[in-house]
C-alpha cells in the first residue's frame, strides 16, 4: 500500500522518553523564529576565521532566497489561502479541536479569532500549561474521548500529529464520532512523496526516527481516511523551505562539516 513505517521502533509505553522537555513542538514561541536572520548553525557552519564566517552566512543567505524563489515559481502556494478559510469560525463560540496541540500557542490565536478551543495532548506538562492559559486541556487517554461530547467539533486540527501514532485509525474514528455533521478535520503531515524525500532519501528531514512512526503518502492518507468514514476529502501541497534546508543539515553533518547539534 506504499505506507513508510518504522520497522524497528520503540514500545508505545516508552516513546515518551523521545519527547523531551526541549522537543520543538513543546516550545509555544516555535513560529515566532526570523527566517532572515542567520541562526547558531549558520554562524558556527565552518570553524575558522570570522571573515570566512562571514562570507558562509552570506551564501547560505543567498541559496535560501535562491531556492525559495525557485520553489515559489514551480510550486504556486495556493495553501494559505486554504488555510485561512478552514480555520475561519462558522459561528462565534464554535468549538474547535487540536488534537496534539503541544503548546498553548495555537489556542491562543483560535480563541482571538472566535473559537471555543480544546487542546489534547500526550504529555502531561503540556496540558498543565494549556491549562494554566485559561484553555480546556486533556490529557490523552483510552478515557478521553468520553470528556468530548458527541457531534459536539466544529473543526478538528492534526497537525503533524497523525505520522506519531501507533494506532491512526482508531483515533480517527474516535475523532469522527465527536464531530459534528459538516464540521471538518485538518490533518498535515510530511509527504514521503515530495521532491524533498525523493531526493535526499535517508538524509530527509521528514523521517524524523523515531518520533515518526508511519508516513502516508497522499493517495494512501486519502483511502484511510474514505475507509474510516471521511469524505469530501481535498488535498494541499505546501512547500517548506526550512526542512528542505534542514536535510541539507544532515548532508553537511554526514560530509564532516558541521556538528550534529548544528543540523537543525
Amino acid at each position: 500500500c506504499n505506507l513508510v513505517f518504522l520497522s524497528s521502533r520503540p514500545l508505545e509505553k516508552e516513546i515518551h522518553h523521545f519527547y523531551p522537555e526541549d522537543y520543538e513542538p513543546y516550545q509555544a514561541n516555535q513560529f515566532q523564529e526570523s527566517l532572515s536572520a542567520p541562526d547558531s548553525a549558520s554562524r558556527n557552519l565552518f570553524k575558522a576565521k570570522s571573515w570566512l564566517k562571514t562570507i558562509s552566512k552570506k551564501i547560505l543567505t543567498k541559496i535560501f532566497k535562491l531556492y525559495k524563489s525557485l520553489a515559489d515559481s514551480i510550486f504556486p502556494e495556493s495553501f494559505e489561502e486554504q488555510y485561512q478559510k478552514i480555520y475561519e469560525p462558522s459561528e462565534a463560540g464554535a468549538t474547535l479541536l487540536d488534537f496534539g496541540c503541544g503548546s498553548e500557542q495555537f489556542l491562543d490565536v483560535a480563541k482571538e479569532k472566535g473559537w471555543n478551543p480544546i487542546g489534547i495532548d500526550f504529555s502531561e506538562r503540556v496540558v498543565e500549561g494549556v491549562r494554566d492559559r485559561g484553555h480546556q486541556a486533556l490529557l490523552m487517554s483510552p478515557q478521553v474521548w468520553d470528556e468530548i461530547e458527541d457531534e459536539s467539533l466544529d473543526l478538528v486540527r492534526m497537525h503533524h500529529v497523525l505520522e506519531h501514532l501507533y494506532r491512526p485509525k482508531e483515533d480517527l474514528e474516535a475523532i469522527y464520532a465527536k464531530m459534528k455533521p459538516g464540521a471538518k478535520l485538518h490533518i498535515a503531515v510530511p509527504n514521503p512523496d515530495g521532491i524533498s524525500s525523493r531526493i535526499l532519501r535517508s538524509n530527509w528531514w521528514g523521517l524524523e526516527c523515531p518520533r515518526h512512526i508511519m508516513l502516508y503518502p497522499p493517495v494512501l492518507l486519502e483511502k484511510i481516511l474514505i475507509d474510516t468514514k471521511y469524505s469530501q476529502i481535498e488535498t494541499f501541497y505546501r512547500t517548506i523551505v526550512k526542512d528542505f534546508l534542514r536535510s541539507c543539515g544532515y548532508v553537511l553533518y554526514n560530509l564532516g562539516l558541521i556538528n550534529h547539534n548544528q543540523v537543525g
